[in-house]
């Protein structure tokens, strides 16, 4: 139970982190109420990783002790409202969850977690995208779809958030 309160909790703070009160836009944007990176040369792409190379990367971490745990089961992705998801990388910093590594069947059912995101979210975020990325980061808070892949960051700790996506290459 204080498992599933946790994941609620963290789908909501994702939520309320990428979502303001406040829609108006001051024109500095281009209009639109974000900011986008713009690329120019090629499209840029990532590496996407399997839940299991995942959670390697972040137990090889030395300076921050990060807690994993790896659901596969059906029954235990069953708390999670995605159509598609095979796996996924629960982990946490000092009994906190801090971010969320999603794997699905598609490209096309992870890219609907960074859809709704962008949907529900009317505060100023920054955009990245590329070849098979797509990213949004507004602060430390970070939701990155790579290929089949999705990873959520909710930390406070920007040098957390960091050293997530560092380590991954995300």
């Amino acid at each position: 139970m204080k498992r599933l309160f946790t994941v609620l909790f963290c789908a909501v703070l994702i939520c309320c982190f990428f979502s303001g009160c406040d829609s108006s836009d001051n024109g500095e944007n281009g209009g639109n109420g974000n900011s986008q990176i713009a690329t120019t040369d090629s499209e840029p792409s990532k590496d996407e990783l399997s839940a299991k190379d995942f959670e390697k990367k972040l137990n090889g971490v030395s300076n921050i002790t990060f807690v994993t745990e790896t659901k596969e089961d059906k029954n235990d992705l069953s708390m999670f409202p995605y159509e598609g998801l095979v796996s996924c990388v629960m982990v946490s910093k000092d009994d906190v969850n801090i971010a969320t590594f999603f794997e699905f069947d598609s490209d096309e059912n992870a890219k609907r977690i960074i859809e709704d995101s962008k949907r529900s979210n009317s505060s100023d975020y920054t955009e990245e995208t590329g070849k098979n990325f797509d990213k949004i980061q507004q602060g430390s808070v970070v939701i990155e779809q790579v290929g089949k892949t999705v990873v959520t960051i909710t930390s406070e700790d920007k040098t957390v958030t960091d050293t997530i996506l560092d380590v991954t290459g995300y």
